[in-house]
């Protein structure tokens, strides 16, 4: 059966990307949840990447997890000594996520030792893009109330230019970044372990962590 093609289905849009790259978003997952010690409350934005990000935060004690996603929200809370708020909103059907101004007041009642967010695309000046106005909305608040926030991209957003819908970092910010990296399935080397790059090569698919320090 072929597979179905996602941008002619919003509806099955999540389902579909998450198969895509999931080397890279494993690698990225698990160089994610370094960054995570025991007690601290963390924000998982919705998508599939920062899905990876909650299964590599198995392990970890006494967390708690802030997310608009369905599928992260049931994944943490069958977890070990995590509490789990699933941040209220509409549910985007495409996303699978909540979304909406509901999202948006949820957002600001917690405060947040690190966030994880996704993105639409990284522009090839390096400049984190959105799909919607309202995604770009929220994952601002996100940034805003995090200590530190990182977007947590695979190599299918570089270079993808999507609406003018820009991910702001707060006056006084700045953002740093960074790479991780794991070949590709279909190379012979595939097992081998996430690495630290700067500069992408033809036989990896590289992840981005843009770390957003306030």
């Amino acid at each position: 059966m072929a597979a179905p093609h996602c941008s002619k289905q919003p509806s099955r849009r999540w389902s579909c990307e998450a198969g895509e790259n999931a080397a890279a978003k494993a690698a990225i997952g698990r160089k994610a949840a370094e960054l995570v010690k025991d007690g601290m409350v963390v924000f998982l934005d919705s998508g599939t990447t920062t899905l990876a990000v909650s299964h590599a935060l198995s392990g970890l004690r006494d967390l708690t997890v802030c997310t608009t996603g369905l599928a992260i929200a049931l994944h943490m809370c069958r977890q070990p000594q995590v509490r789990v708020h699933m941040l209220g909103g509409e549910i985007d059907p495409a996303e699978e996520a909540a979304v909406g101004l509901d999202a948006l007041e949820a957002i600001g009642r917690f405060r947040v030792d690190i966030a994880f967010l996704g993105g639409g695309g990284l522009s090839p000046d390096g400049e984190v893009t959105d799909f919607t106005r309202n995604g770009a909305e929220q994952r601002s608040r996100m940034i805003a109330m995090a200590g530190k926030a990182y977007f947590v991209l695979d190599s299918s957003k570089f270079g993808r230019l999507t609406p003018p819908s820009h991910t702001r970092v707060p006056s006084g910010g700045r953002c740093d970044r960074g790479y991780a990296a794991a070949p590709r399935p279909s190379r012979k080397h595939s097992g081998e372990k996430a690495r630290a790059s700067s500069s992408p090569r033809n036989d990896v698919a590289f992840c981005c962590i843009c770390c957003c320090i306030l």
